[in-house]
């Protein structure tokens, strides 16, 4: 609109120019000028109007949509807080559950370096994962169970029973300290030397469960001592570091298991006593076959001898009703026609007797 204002006073400035200089020697017509002038401007107003209205068809919906807009940007600033503080106070939760996880490993660290602590600790994982294999405590498998030898006493730590009156021995004692100094330590050659000393502690302490021989305490037990390690990444650490810690503990009667493997081993246990159960269940259900067998024979003789009392009743039966209808009821009509009773007499009807074969006879 402003460039159309523009516009038309250049023309109309044009025009004055226009007359000023070439109708000099003629007067100017003022009145003429402003007619055009007026009817310019009121050209100009109407197309101002129509320019207004045109505008206001547009602006207005765009008023309306940013409204609209202005309306949903609030409602998610408004969700924004609000997620803003929940996700504040998460984590602030998150905080504090990490604090209370590290004082509570710290705690446990500072636990495992006490070695009556740490023994407590293995036996108690030890237990849970037999009950998680499945083992029955004092039925399966006891623990702490002392044995006497040569005038001294040995303690495994778990005894688990095997089926055919076997068991195998479990000690869940470990050497941790070297390990846990090399986990606290921020020097790589402080903590490659304590994890050196770890397996060498790993393979002394592999070395004395080997020189108990437990297995010698017990009948029927294999030569075999299982040692568990409690804490898998110091058992894969002393792997690391000694490449032939594993075989040269089982050429000493020795495995060495982390709670995977146990799990494992015992699960094995404890399907081999699932298979017993089994076998005995089907060894007493045959059992029972048996006896039910031989009870039915028994009772079948039992039930031949009363039907073949029955079969001699009936026959008694029939000759003694034989012999009423034939001699006794023809009397009695006698007397009734004389007048000593009213009722008819029936006969009686015999039964049938089943007539035993010569094939019955025989078996019988």
């Amino acid at each position: 609109m402003e460039y159309s204002l523009i516009a038309i006073f250049s023309f109309i400035l044009g025009l004055l120019l226009y007359h000023f200089l070439f109708n000099k020697s003629e007067p100017v017509n003022f009145d003429g000028l402003s007619k055009d002038i007026h009817h310019l401007l009121e050209i100009q107003r109407k197309d101002w109007e129509k320019g207004q209205i045109d505008l206001k068809g547009v602006v207005n919906p765009l008023s309306e949509n940013l409204k609209i807009l202005d309306k949903q940007i609030r409602e998610i600033e408004t969700k924004r807080e609000g997620a803003y503080k929940s996700l504040e106070k998460e984590l602030e939760q998150l905080g504090l559950a990490q604090k209370e996880l590290h004082t509570t490993a710290y705690d446990l660290e500072s636990a495992l370096r006490s070695s009556s602590t740490r023994g407590q600790w293995g036996e108690m994982k030890l237990e849970n994962i037999a009950k998680i294999a499945g083992l029955q405590k004092n039925i399966d498998y006891t623990t702490q169970e002392t044995i006497h030898r040569d005038g001294s006493d040995i303690r495994p730590d778990m005894i688990v029973n095997l089926p055919n009156r076997g068991c195998i021995a479990i000690d869940a004692k470990a050497p941790l300290k070297s390990y846990l100094n090399a986990s606290e330590s921020q020097d790589e050659t402080i903590q490659k030397e304590e994890l050196v000393k770890h397996s060498r502690a790993m393979r002394t302490f592999m070395r004395s469960l080997y020189q108990k021989e437990y297995w010698s305490q017990f009948e029927n037990a294999p030569e075999l001592v299982v040692m568990f390690i409690p804490l898998e990444s110091a058992l894969y650490s002393a792997f690391e570091h000694d490449k032939e810690l594993f075989d040269d503990a089982l050429k000493h009667k020795v495995l060495i298991v982390s709670a995977v493997s146990l799990i494992a081993l015992l699960k094995s246990v404890h399907h081999g006593w699932m298979q017993v159960q089994l076998d005995e269940n089907t060894q007493k259900i045959a059992d029972a076959g048996r006896n039910l067998y031989e009870r039915f024979l028994k009772f079948n003789l039992l039930f031949q001898d009363i039907g073949k009392k029955l079969n001699t009743t009936q026959t008694a039966f029939n000759k003694a009703a034989s012999s009423m209808n034939a001699r006794l009821i023809p009397s009695m009509k006698k007397l009734k026609d004389m007048g000593t009773g009213s009722e008819e007499i029936k006969t009686s009807e015999l039964l049938d007797v089943f007539e035993e074969s010569e094939e019955d006879k025989h078996l019988s």
